[in-house]
This record gives C-alpha cells, sequence and structure tokens, in this order.
C-alpha cells in the first residue's frame, strides 16, 4: 500500500500556508507601519464622529471623509512607485482602508490585517 500524502487535516494547514504567511507579513516591516496608519484612521473616524463604534450615520461618514480630505494620509511602500491613501471606504467597522490607486482598494482588520473587501 502506496501513501497518498499528508492526512486532510496536515493538507488543509499546509494549503492556507501562503495566506497565513501574507497575513504574517502585513503585521511586520513596511506593513507594520500601514498597520498603524490604519489604527489611527480607525481611530480618527471615531473622534471625528464622536462615537465609539457601529454603523455610521450618511453623515457621520460625510464628516469622516470630510476631514480626510482635508488632513489627507499617505503611505509609501519602498517598492511602488506612488504612495496609497488611508481614507474612509465604509460606514462599517473597519471604516477605513487604503487606496492603491487605479481604482484597487482594500479594507483590512485594524487588529490581524486579514483583507476584509479588496476590489
Amino acid at each position: 500500500m502506496t501513501k497518498a500524502g499528508p492526512a486532510p487535516p496536515v493538507r488543509s494547514v499546509l494549503s492556507l500556508a501562503p495566506v497565513l504567511a501574507q497575513v504574517g507579513r502585513r503585521n511586520f516591516g513596511e506593513w507594520s507601519q500601514l498597520k498603524a496608519l490604519i489604527q489611527q484612521g480607525e481611530a480618527k473616524v471615531l473622534e471625528q464622529v464622536q462615537r465609539e463604534g457601529g454603523v455610521l450615520s450618511h453623515e457621520e461618514v460625510v464628516v469622516a471623509r470630510d476631514w480626510f480630505k482635508a488632513n489627507p494620509v499617505y503611505f509609501q511602500f519602498k517598492d511602488m512607485p506612488r504612495p496609497v491613501q488611508v481614507r474612509v471606504m465604509s460606514s462599517l467597522p473597519p471604516y477605513v482602508g487604503v487606496d492603491f490607486g487605479d481604482g484597487d482598494n482594500a479594507t483590512f482588520d485594524p487588529d490581524t490585517m486579514l483583507c476584509t473587501f479588496s476590489d
């Protein structure tokens, strides 16, 4: 009898390794600096709308977006030709996301840096 390879649970873990490695990288180096900006952005949104969380009203989103328009937050990755922008993207937490340019946007959980939305 020949062995077909690792047991199903081991294969499952191994198949997740690239994803886990990518998320792990988002917590170190340049990505950790971006993570800090995202966390600061989340705090700034809540400060601007004077609340502690939850779903933002349309008016609250406008207030937060207006603050970010007046005080833009950029981050320059060393391997990217232009900076990315942290801006308000949602009325639901996480409120801020990263505009990579050319219509590429993503939001990340501010604690784990798991991507919660991407287009």
